[in-house]
């Protein structure tokens, strides 16, 4: 009884609005009113009556749901007349301070020198005074320095990222960097390869149909005239490795929805699909064809006027297409290398607000900013080497410099990154009872050792002043230990009672003292002959230690053992024929039986056809194809989407494992494998050695391909994820269902 009044004796005010979407003319917002009473059974029932009343707003809707208390009535009516609301209290919470975007410090002089590369593309020679020459020479030079170490590091960690081309046509990229922007590599090349694989290129076919009917509607526009002088001074014969991964007219032909759903898992597909359905649209209209390869021929400048003419095309987009597929002198900066060139302190940065520190930054400056003073600084670089430092750019930002807990341990760079020194400088303790500033009085003639800014004193007939200094403190050395000869020198154990180096030292124990402290510390009586045993550890803890585990870090990745296969390899019998150009090799993953479910034992392959003895040990295996090879060397902007050593797992190996028989396992090489949903999660937390080791000496898979219909599927879970006895207990519930 006493909780009950003494929750009465409080005046609250509870307001419960409901989320709503869309704006209703009526809404009932339930208001309960108590108040102090001293009848007990009174203020109940007047509690539970006015639980139970409703007020009605019209015209009004809310979008958010607040549960308030306030200690007094006047203060919800007062608030209730100031919100000016038709019978409703209507909480208005404040709106939220965006946080500010830190912003490159940007001098005159490197906004004229872009403006003025804009205009040329790079290529030519820009006019400055001589005292502004030697200064650009001088800052080109330490960027110089700066990507040539930045490069052998990085060639030494994660492989060999050199210029090697991939087929693919112009109007490929094109589309493939429509499908790039703001998403990772991941989603965006499977998209294209969903595209790919709903639209396959006829491009023959179609090239023929559109020369014949497409004459007509051919308008003479300003692009057309450049086109026209660009097709007469470039090849007229089609290159096998620049044809199209794509039917490209099929796609124009189809209508948004299809598109749509084709990269549905990509997301913004909606969106997307009328970016592209705009972009074939404006091209058959303008030239009657959908070929793009004249820009190849054009001049930079041109090419990039043309690119930055269609609609939703960025500057970003158009530098991607120009360095990666027209193999212009370019420098594109997307995120990943926005984030890794502001964290080295490349770009410099305007003071950054409330003293807020650089590793504590959630947004780095807008990329176009950065481009604008890097581009100047590296524009005397040539081609193969801004592609080289693009693609490794690309690589150390998912690899080491995540935007989230970035692996700084590990990073080879951290010796020069302004993120790394600030959180090592963060994360030490500051010095207790710290005074910047000591207020003395000193006489006037030592005023060489005193700060500039004094204080005069009141009287005016003394001599002395009040000064503030900053602290002298003076640490003494530390005293010198005395050798005192009369103390016994105390030597190792290991020299005891040896005379030679092939004596073995012998160790006299105390067997009955041995017994007793035993006895009386851990109460353990041993008999005789035991004592040895006992000269072991008594707790296993005491001889182990704990190691810090990642969270998650089985739910994300896992690494195997498997066998490179040759070319020749009777087992890759049916597959494609692995791509000249393709640094890796076809990898075979071997099941252990515990990691197979029941249904699978009795699979049938034509692998083990080929075995003559019937009682030959065989072994359940997945095909892993390389990722050129599974794209047949075409892929947009030459490739960057994947990693040099990544490889797909094969769909129907990794659901229906093959029988291999052990004889064909015999002289085969091993290397190491990295199966994750993303490139991130398979190197997150590893150490620069085994980082180093994945990429010379190992593979990464982060998704299937399905050969027959040569879209890109999800890993199987059996790959990237280590808790296989789970999953196998599902999957045989499920063949038993």
């Amino acid at each position: 009884m006493f909780k009950k009044r003494r929750r009465l004796r409080k005046k609250v005010c509870i307001w419960k609005f409901k989320c709503l979407e869309k704006p209703v003319k009526k809404q009932r917002v339930q208001i309960t009113e108590e108040k102090v009473s001293g009848d007990n059974k009174g203020a109940v029932k007047r509690r539970n009556h006015e639980k139970n009343r409703w007020l009605v707003t019209k015209n009004h809707s809310v979008t958010h749901s607040h549960v308030r208390t306030v200690n007094g009535l006047s203060d919800s009516v007062s608030e209730r007349k100031n919100q000016n609301v038709n019978g409703a209290i209507v909480k208005i919470a404040p709106s939220k301070k965006r946080k500010e975007v830190p912003k490159v410090d940007l001098d005159e002089e490197s906004l004229r020198v872009w403006k003025l590369l804009m205009e040329n593309d790079g290529s030519g020679p820009v006019e400055t005074d001589k005292d502004k020459e030697e200064w650009w020479e001088r800052q080109r030079e330490i960027f110089r320095g700066r990507v040539e170490s930045f490069l052998a590091k990085m060639h030494l960690i994660q492989g060999n990222r050199r210029f090697s081309r991939w087929k693919g046509s112009v109007t490929d990229s094109v589309v493939g960097a429509f499908l790039t922007q703001n998403v990772s590599d991941h989603l965006s090349s499977s998209a294209f390869m969903s595209v790919a694989a709903r639209f396959p290129a006829k491009w023959q076919i179609s090239r023929k149909k559109n020369s014949k009917s497409e004459k007509k509607q051919e308008k003479k526009t300003h692009w057309e005239q450049v086109r026209k002088s660009n097709c007469k001074t470039g090849s007229t014969k089609t290159d096998e490795n620049c044809m199209d991964a794509v039917d490209w007219d099929a796609v124009r032909r189809c209508t948004i929805e299809e598109l749509a759903n084709v990269i549905a898992k990509r997301g913004m597909n909606n969106m997307l699909a009328e970016k592209i359905k705009d972009f074939l649209d404006r091209m058959y209209k303008d030239h009657g064809t959908l070929d793009l390869e004249w820009l190849r021929y054009a001049p930079p400048d041109v090419a990039k006027e043309f690119l930055l003419s269609f609609d939703r095309m960025g500057l970003k987009s158009v530098e991607c297409i120009r360095l990666l597929t027209l193999h212009h002198h370019a420098f594109p900066v997307d995120t990943n290398v926005g984030r890794v060139a502001t964290r080295l302190g490349w770009v410099p940065l305007q003071p950054l607000p409330d003293a807020l520190r650089i590793h504590l930054l959630n947004a780095y400056p807008m990329v176009d900013t950065i481009q604008k003073y890097l581009y100047p600084r590296l524009c005397t670089l040539d081609q193969r080497t801004l592609y080289e430092l693009h693609y490794q750019l690309i690589t150390f930002g998912k690899v080491f410099c995540t935007k989230i807990k970035p692996n700084c341990n590990a990073c080879p760079m951290k010796a020069e990154c302004r993120h790394y020194a600030s959180a090592v400088a963060a994360s030490r303790p500051a010095l207790p009872g710290s005074v910047s500033n000591v207020t003395s009085i000193t006489p006037v003639g030592s005023e060489q050792n005193c700060s500039m800014f004094s204080m005069t004193t009141s009287s005016s007939g003394s001599s002395d002043h009040v000064k503030t200094c900053d602290p002298i403190i003076e640490v003494p050395s530390s005293p010198e230990p005395e050798i005192n000869d009369t103390q016994p020198i105390i030597g190792d154990i290991e020299d005891l009672c040896v005379e030679s180096d092939d004596e073995i030292p012998i160790i006299q124990l105390n067997v009955e003292e041995f017994r007793e402290t035993l006895k009386n510390t851990h109460n353990i009586s041993l008999p005789e002959g035991d004592e040895p045993k006992a000269l072991v550890a008594l707790y296993e803890e005491s001889t182990t230690f704990r190691v810090a585990r990642a969270k998650f870090i089985t739910k994300l990745r896992t690494f195997h053992i498997v066998y490179e296969l040759p070319d020749s390899h009777p087992i890759l019998a049916g597959f494609d024929k692995r791509e000249d150009d393709d640094p890796s090799p076809y990898l075979l993953r071997v099941w252990h039986p515990d990691e197979l479910p029941k249904s699978l034992e009795n699979t049938e392959n034509r692998a083990s056809n080929s075995c003559n003895d019937d009682q030959e040990e065989t072994f359940k295996g997945t095909i892993l194809i390389p990722c050129r090879t599974a794209n047949r060397g075409k892929f947009p902007l030459n490739g960057t989407y994947f990693q040099v050593n990544e490889v797909f797992a094969d769909y129907e190996t990794s659901h229906f494992p093959i029988d291999i028989p052990s004889h064909m396992l015999r002289k085969l090489t091993t290397r190491a494998l990295g199966c994750g949903l993303s490139t991130t999660s398979i190197f997150k937390g590893l150490s620069r050695g085994d980082i180093m080791h994945l990429f010379w000496r190992g593979s990464i898979c982060v998704r299937s391909f399905n050969r027959k219909t040569r879209q890109a599927d999800n890993l199987h879970k059996r790959l990237y994820m280590s808790k296989t006895k789970t999953i196998i207990a599902a999957e045989n519930r499920k063949s038993k269902r």
